[in-house]
């Protein structure tokens, strides 16, 4: 006789257990949420064996209800037929609930006190007359706008202190999306998928209110992520759907937090008696070469477990920007989703939130600390505290290591660039522009972009003016017209520059030389609105290459004449700079790494460039290119040092 049974969970080994991610409603479940009459019609929580919260609930593994904040709600009788009967799809359906015995919703003012006896109806008529909703979603709260109403907009920015950052737009389905921006196959799979992330797609003109990406090319896109998401969707038009959190600090996850912290933001709370165990901010996702590649690595998409060997237990910190922990364990290591930039005290404790509360899930006690090399980094100076040894890796090589780890590269030979803002060098330099060799699973360091002095430190991430005073420097080239990055170029020549060799801080002059952006108002800002204006097929600026420098001199005296086109030709000219050095080597296998590489107009022209050539290139995909995928490749550095 040949048989299973379903026996209790034991709580042994959880580290070993896959960590299970919050899934998107199903094709089923989102049926019978809009059959009128189904158990569940309407119903915001309704869910199965195949959707539905999972680590956004669980307090610990294994995975069953009685450890999930789904403890507090008793199945009924019909619930726990369904959870018992091994034919039904809501067989042994952790999150199972129906109206008579799971959690409820209710719309809130900002003193708590409940505003209609209809909360999702209220909610949607609050939203199409221009309100400001904060929606507690799958794992923290969110602010809903109309994305067609420009006033709306206007307030949630204003309210946020967000000027120009774009916001996402949740629709109710493809069709929807379709109307938004242009849908690629690849691009229509990652939108519908079971993780739901915010996908980047070339929008159409006119489609949205103008503030919701101003001056982009891409728009972030995203379906449902929970029954009550689609609820909204389908009973409004596009609605903007930004992270429910004041500037620099966490999403918050407990209602009575969202009406102190989000009550100058938000008229009403639509919330719900369900608790939030972990946060979890929104995956973001964009298709580059044919794929789907994360940025950020959050609900439905995280955490991952990737096979990595290490000798003892190590808890790898990542970076103070983009921050996102990881898990050494004996065979394999666990990266963490998104915490966020840890700048506020608040975001510094959401960190070691995210680490005690994965600590406490894998049951995993570290023996060791991983973390960069910034001592000014809070992850560095919180590993310093912890009265445990402490190993510090550098950063780009942890860029190139993060890529390696996951596609398993890490034993053959291959030329690598991590490109990104900043990041402290072995040499005490300000490195972005780095090129390693790779040979017998060892990196070695072997040179990158020419450096340039720049002063200001974080403050020229945001004034493109000092890295273009810097560059103009450098190269004896004089600016073009009065400008202000004649306010910089004395400090150049001072000890408060400091040499870097970083492509962002490139990209930031190039916007402030073509007037494109002068000024960020968040990370990144300038090389966006590059990236918006590039074309293919551009002629390249000449510069400098050999084996172990990119020399931009020449770039600049060329651009500094002729400014036409000037981001398309650009883009041309890193990616020529990237083959050259590639042709040079003989590299057969080239690796990208670091947050420049999250750039798609770049990255696909790399991509092609190299791959006409016959070169393989690695491409990060599951692991997001930026400092969200640092502490990977800390682990694996680390991992590769116990030989």
């Amino acid at each position: 006789r040949v048989g299973f049974e379903i026996v209790a969970s034991a709580a042994a080994d959880a580290g070993a257990l896959p960590l299970p991610p919050d899934l998107a409603p199903c094709d089923a479940c989102l049926t019978e949420l809009r059959d009128p009459g189904a158990r569940r019609h309407g119903y915001p929580f309704t869910s199965c064996a195949s959707c539905g919260p999972r680590h956004s609930i669980v307090h610990a593994l294994p995975y069953d209800r009685e450890r999930t904040t789904m403890a507090r709600f008793p199945l009924c009788a019909d619930c726990r037929r369904e959870y018992d009967d091994l034919g039904d799809r809501r067989h042994h359906a952790q999150p199972l609930a129906c109206p008579a015995c799971g959690p409820q919703l209710a719309l809130l003012d900002r003193a708590g006190r409940r505003v209609a006896d209809d909360a999702l109806g209220a909610a949607v008529t609050a939203l199409r007359r221009g309100a400001i909703v904060a929606l507690m979603g799958v794992g923290g709260f969110q602010l809903l706008c109309d994305a067609e109403r420009e006033d709306a907009v206007r307030a949630l920015r204003a309210r946020k202190r967000r000027p120009v950052k774009p916001f996402a737009v949740l629709v109710a389905d493809l069709r929807a999306a379709r109307r938004l921006a242009a849908v690629s196959p690849a691009e229509a799979e990652a939108l519908s998928g079971p993780a739901a992330p915010i996908v980047l797609l070339h929008g159409r003109s006119g489609a949205l209110a103008d503030g919701v990406a101003p001056g982009l090319a891409r728009v972030g896109v995203m379906l449902p992520s929970s029954p009550l998401h689609a609820l909204l969707a389908a009973r409004t038009g596009p609605l903007v759907c930004t992270s429910g959190n004041l500037h620099e600090e966490p999403i918050v996850i407990d209602p009575v937090e969202a009406r102190e912290k989000l009550g100058g933001i938000a008229e009403l709370f639509l919330v719900h008696d369900r608790p939030i165990a972990r946060r979890v901010d929104d995956a973001v996702v964009h298709v580059v070469a044919g794929r789907a590649r994360t940025l950020r690595l959050g609900r439905g998409l995280g955490p991952i477990s990737l096979p990595l060997k290490s000798a003892s237990p190590r808890l790898c910190t990542g970076g103070h920007r983009k921050n996102a922990p990881a898990f050494a364990l004996a065979d394999h290591v666990v990266l963490w989703p998104h915490v966020g930039d840890l700048d506020s005290v608040d975001a510094r404790a959401a960190f070691e939130d995210a680490v005690l509360g994965a600590g406490a899930l894998l049951d995993f006690t570290p023996r060791e600390i991983v973390t960069d090399l910034h001592p000014d980094y809070a992850t560095t100076r919180w590993a310093e505290a912890q009265g445990l040894p402490v190993r510090r890796v550098p950063h780009h090589a942890a860029h190139v290591a993060a890529c390696l780890a996951e596609h398993g590269a890490g034993e053959r030979d291959a030329l690598a660039f991590a490109w990104d803002g900043f990041g402290l060098g072995e040499d005490g330099a300000l490195w972005g522009g780095e090129t390693f060799t790779v040979q017998g699973g060892r990196l070695e360091h072997i040179g990158g972009v020419r450096r340039f002095p720049i002063s200001g430190g974080d403050a020229a991430a945001r004034d493109g003016g000092r890295a273009l005073a810097g560059l103009l420097a450098e190269a004896g080239v004089p600016s073009p017209w009065p400008s202000d990055a004649e306010r910089f170029r004395a400090l150049t020549a001072t000890r408060l520059a400091r040499p870097t060799s970083s492509v962002g801080r490139l990209f930031d002059a190039v916007a402030a030389l073509s007037g494109v952006c002068t000024r960020s108002t968040f990370e990144g800002e300038a090389a966006m609105r590059l990236e918006a204006l590039a074309e293919p097929g551009a002629m390249p600026y000449p510069v400098l290459v050999t084996r172990t420098e990119i020399d931009w001199r020449p770039t600049l005296a060329a651009m500094a004449r002729d400014l036409e086109d000037v981001a398309s030709r650009f883009h041309a000219t890193l990616v020529d700079a990237i083959a050259r050095t590639t042709e040079l080597h003989g590299a057969r296998l080239v690796a990208l790494g670091g947050g420049v590489f999250q750039n798609a107009r770049l990255t696909e022209d790399v991509s092609a460039t190299l791959q006409a050539r016959g070169v393989e290139v690695l491409l990060p995909e599951r692991v997001p290119p930026n400092d969200g995928g640092l502490a990977l490749g800390q682990a694996w550095l680390a991992s590769r040092e116990d030989r």
